[in-house]
């Protein structure tokens, strides 16, 4: 494999990484907003939840 056919691997490479990075932004972006949906809409809950989560990790790191 000479030099130029390398590079022009490398570059389309680079661009479909890119392109998956992009939508992974997207993606993530999009599940924050329904995390922040939810919370909005049903914010006690959404504490005990937490508040629950938070004390079995508390428990399981403890033994």
């Amino acid at each position: 494999m000479d030099a130029q056919t390398l590079q022009q691997t490398l570059k389309e490479q680079q661009a479909r990484l890119e392109q998956g990075l992009e939508q992974a932004q997207e993606e993530l972006s999009d599940l924050n907003q329904r995390v922040v949906d939810v919370i909005k809409r049903r914010p006690g809950t959404c504490l005990l939840i937490a508040l629950a989560a938070g004390f079995l990790i508390g428990r399981m790191a403890s033994r």
